[in-house]
């Protein structure tokens, strides 16, 4: 009976997991990236950390680089759903600068009454106050995005053979 139970709640999960219920759709172009690198209907879901999730980032080293690294993995990790067309993806097909405005939605949504500010110190004397919305699109210069390939999502450069006569 409970290994009938346990494999019905697991059934469940999977089925909340996929229907995105708790999750919330980030469109790709509001990515830095506006999902040029991804294939084409790709999509990417988060949901707001829970107590546990809190609690976990709370006891993370913040002097050590690899523990933050970890805590900011294992946050993706729960609170973010990605999938390719052709499957499920995950955190870790994220571009870089996709990865820290996601770690800043997840954060955002968290956190929706400012309740818990992010903030670098800039100076001795001046701290500033991070958001997602701060980090910028990428923008391309039109000499450079007329190599852009629409189907390979990718940038692709005529490159001459020197051996082709």
């Amino acid at each position: 009976m409970r290994e009938a139970h346990a494999e019905r709640e697991a059934e469940l999960k999977k089925e909340i997991q996929d229907s995105g219920m708790g999750f919330i759709e980030i469109p790709m172009d509001s990515l830095p990236t506006q999902g040029l690198f991804y294939p084409a209907g790709t999509r990417l879901f988060i949901r707001a950390a829970s107590g546990g999730d809190i609690r976990h980032w709370s006891m993370t080293d913040e002097t050590s680089l690899s523990d933050i690294d970890n805590a900011l993995n294992y946050i993706l990790e729960r609170c973010m759903r990605m999938s390719f067309p052709t499957g499920t993806a995950s955190w870790k097909d994220l571009k870089e600068v996709d990865r820290i405005y996601t770690i800043l939605a997840i954060r955002d949504f968290t956190f929706t009454e400012g309740q818990n500010d992010l903030k670098i110190k800039v100076s001795e004397h001046q701290e500033v106050t991070v958001h997602k919305d701060d980090i910028q699109f990428i923008k391309l210069n039109d000499k450079i995005y007329k190599y852009y390939n629409e189907e390979k999502r990718c940038f692709t450069f005529p490159v001459k053979n020197p051996n082709v006569q």
